[in-house]
């Protein structure tokens, strides 16, 4: 990555999970595991991390 580079950002959902151990607190919640990969110009990929969010349930 460098300096006037043009970055690009794109999100994929690797697993959800309602029955994880530490959303026991909160019983209307679950874990969505996403992978986001940033790419450069030339489609190349200069940034790649997963991240866990806790997300509400619908009602």
């Amino acid at each position: 990555m460098f300096a006037g580079d043009t970055l690009f950002a794109e999100s994929t959902i690797v697993s959800k999970t309602e029955d994880d151990p530490r959303l026991l607190p909160y019983k209307k919640a679950g874990v969505v595991k996403i992978l986001l990969r940033g790419k450069n110009q030339r489609d190349e990929v200069v940034l790649e991390i997963t991240r866990e969010l806790v997300v509400a349930k619908k009602p």
